[in-house]
Parts: structure tokens; sequence; C-alpha cells
């Protein structure tokens, strides 16, 4: 009984999920094709991809512009200094002339109006640069997170696999042999036998749990970018 409540959710739960898939595939029949997804991840190339999430590029872009603000705002303090040239035709008698003009103009109250907008241009660039690293601090107690969960589920799935599979048939295989030799009753074989397949089920489960906490590693943190 039991079995077949495992096996009856597990029908439900690959139905929903072929329900979902057709959502953006199309109806009909749906064939897997190619290698499933890989339960691996490559942990450093994921931590190294973080500085190359979109929210940071964008605010990264944003901590440029404000940037190019505190020099466009220190550049109007400085003097601006001007050369002008000019030539002139004259009666061949006198010949041509050439002048040239400097200019220097200088800032005006440079304390009361440049200094003010420095300063809060300054203020707009600590602004998007705190905000930059708080984001980036939260992206990656995210990843974290998200790297203990898919260590989590893989310690798991092995331990299951290499550890605990191994003793449960073995002792299915002793339970039979008992029986055979007239030491074990038919009920020892059948808990046995039940354990063996409960226990299977329950190590695709946690492959399964092992491969989404894989994948949404690689998706969400964008494994595949150069």
């Amino acid at each position: 009984l039991v079995i077949d409540d495992m096996a009856t959710r597990i029908d439900a739960e690959r139905e929903t999920a072929e329900a979902r898939l057709a959502r953006y595939i199309g109806g009909g029949d749906l064939v897997a094709a190619g290698e499933g997804p890989s339960a691996e991840i490559d942990v450093q190339r994921l931590r190294a991809m973080l500085d190359q999430n979109p929210e940071l590029i964008m605010a990264g872009a944003g901590v440029q512009r404000a940037r190019a603000g505190v020099a466009l705002a220190e550049a109007e303090k400085r003097p601006d200094f001007g050369v002008n040239v000019s030539y002139g035709r004259r009666d061949p008698m006198f010949g041509d002339v050439v002048s040239v003009m400097g200019s220097v103009t200088l800032p005006i109250f440079s304390g009361r109006r440049q200094q003010p907008r420095i300063r809060a241009a300054q203020a707009e660039e600590a602004a998007a640069s705190a905000e930059r690293e708080d984001r980036l601090r939260e992206i990656k107690a995210e990843f974290e997170a998200d790297l203990a969960a898919w260590r989590s589920a893989s310690a798991q799935w092995r331990r299951s696999r290499e550890e605990l599979l191994p003793l449960a048939r073995n002792r299915a295989d002793l339970e039979i042999a008992s029986f055979a030799a007239g030491r074990a009753d038919l009920l020892d074989v059948i808990e046995a036998k039940t354990a063996l397949v409960l226990l299977e089920l329950e190590i695709l489960e946690r492959e399964e749990a092992t491969v989404e906490a894989a994948a949404k590693l690689r998706l969400t943190y964008r494994e595949h970018m150069e």
C-alpha cells in the first residue's frame, strides 16, 4: 500500500510537470530528447560570475554616471582657458596681419555655487556605490544559501546511494536466503523487499532534488556566460 501511494504521488507530480511544460511548448505527446540535466556544478565558475549579474551591471553603470557628474561639477570650478586666432588680408603695401588673443574665464563665487554642486554629486556617487555593494552582498548571500541547499541535497543523495542502498540490498538478499532455508517468514522477505523499493524511490527523489538545485544555480547565476 505504501508503495502504491508513492507511485500514485509520483505519477501525479509527473502529470503536473508535463502540464506546466505543455504551456510553453504546446500540447501533444512530450518525448524527452538528449541528455538529462546534470546534478554537478562548477562552484568556482559560478562564484566568479556573480559580478556579471545584470542588476550589478546596471548598478555599476549608475556609479559611472555619478562619477561623471562629480568630474563635471569639479570641472566647472576650474578656470576655462581659450585662444582665438584670426587672420586678415590687407593692402599688399602693408602686408597681411595675424592676431592671437587669449582668454581666461574665472568662476565667480565658486564657494557658493560650484562647491554645493560638487558635494551633491559626490553624495550621489557615494549612494550609488553603496547601493551596488549592498546588492552584491545580497546576491552573494543568496548564492551561498542556494549552494548550501545543493550541497545538502547532493550529500543526502550520495549517502542514500552509496551507503544505505547496499545495506538494504544485502538485507533483502539475506531474508530471501533465510526464507529459502526455512529460517525466515515470508513477511520478513516482503518487509525487506518493500524497504528496498521505498529506498530506491527515495533515492530517485533525492536525485531529482539535487538536479533541481543544480539547475537553479546554473540558471540564476549564469554559469554559461563567458
